[in-house]
């Protein structure tokens, strides 16, 4: 993982968080990712193009969405966007890579996250 991801968390779209790696920010898992897809989808509401990302003291919060998944990174506030989108890509990729099967058939997926806790890996 790049230095300038601090923290990084996988969700579905509902919100349920299938993976973390997260060392600064604590928090309740699944209330923050419950919290992040639903202001996705205000924003959504609001804005038609959604949230990219948001700041909370030291820390800018950084989404992508990539259907079904939402990637979700924190970083220092001074870091340049672009640089945190590029990396959430490269993760995006590396997990679509790495779960294609499940991924392939979310539909019928069991919800079973532990499948998700090698990702770092």
């Amino acid at each position: 993982m790049v230095k300038a991801v601090q923290d990084l968390w996988i969700l579905s779209q509902a919100g349920k968080v299938l993976y973390q790696r997260i060392s600064n920010v604590k928090m309740h898992t699944q209330l923050f990712g419950a919290l992040i897809s639903a202001l996705k989808s205000f924003s959504q509401e609001l804005t038609r193009t959604g949230l990219a990302d948001f700041e909370a003291s030291s820390y800018k919060f950084t989404l992508l969405k990539n259907y079904p998944l939402i990637f979700v990174a924190t970083s220092n506030n001074k870091v340049k966007g672009k640089k945190i989108q590029d990396e959430l890509k490269k993760i995006s990729k590396n997990f679509f890579v790495k779960y294609a099967d499940v991924l392939a058939n979310w539909d019928s997926w069991d919800r079973n996250i532990d499948i998700f806790s090698d990702f770092e890996k």
